[in-house]
């Protein structure tokens, strides 16, 4: 009979421990869901449109001086990625105000965006396939 209570404490331990940690879970995941920082990916197209709709939109492009100068999208500032004070030339920029990112493909301003997120960027949009697809659209 002691041994059949004792695994029954033995349970019942386990189970509360169980829901203790799910619930500790759960309130992190909210708490990300509920942040005032977003990060959202867009293809060339939707991300042509959503820098549209914003007059104070910090377009940054990431890549490297050499490939901005063989061409960016209008109005782009270059900050490069590699540059040892990328993160110090991004924290100058206002973290109120939505922060469009792309690269040559997709990959550095992927981590880019990240950065900015981490910086405490509210808004932050990043080009997915790059300039690279974003020079061979049409209108």
């Amino acid at each position: 009979m002691r041994f059949h209570t004792f695994i029954l404490l033995l349970f019942a331990v386990f189970s509360f421990s169980a829901c203790s940690d799910n619930t500790d879970n759960n309130s992190t995941n909210n708490s990300e869901k509920n942040s005032s920082q977003v990060i959202e990916t867009l293809n060339p197209k939707d991300f042509k449109k959503k820098l549209t709709e914003f007059s104070d939109a910090q377009l940054i492009d990431v890549r490297t001086a050499g490939e901005h100068e063989t061409g960016n999208v209008e109005n782009s500032i270059n900050i490069d990625f590699r540059g040892t004070d990328f993160k110090e030339k991004l924290a100058t920029l206002d973290k109120e105000q939505p922060v469009f990112v792309y690269c040559q493909a997709g990959g550095r301003s992927s981590k880019s965006a990240k950065v900015c997120k981490e910086l405490g960027f509210k808004k932050v949009y990043d080009m997915s396939g790059g300039y690279s697809q974003w020079s061979q659209m049409t209108e």
